[in-house]
């Protein structure tokens, strides 16, 4: 089912990251060390909000990109991100 808070997610397995994309703010989150297990109950959940505030949002440490604009790249592999003036590269969480 679509979700009404979470506009996108992506993760990166070798990395263990999960970034997530606000519907409402537009700003994207990135968290780190996200199992696989759990992103795939996340992908499975019906209300993936609800699994979000439960399971992730404050389960692991994270840092905020801000509103993210993916630019068009001939290799999706290699995504290249715009990042706004007001960039936070501080690691937050527990």
């Amino acid at each position: 089912m679509p979700s009404t808070s979470i506009r996108k997610t992506e993760y990166d397995p070798d990395r263990r990251t999960l970034s997530v994309w606000s519907v409402a703010s537009g700003k994207c989150y990135q968290f780190e060390d996200v199992p696989p297990e759990t992103f795939a109950e996340f992908r499975a959940a019906f209300a993936k909000g609800r699994f979000f505030n439960d399971h992730i949002r404050n389960n692991f440490r994270y840092r905020w990109l801000g509103p993210v604009t993916i630019l068009d790249d001939p290799n999706p592999c290699e995504r290249r991100f715009t990042y706004p003036s007001s960039f936070n590269d501080s690691w937050s969480g527990r």
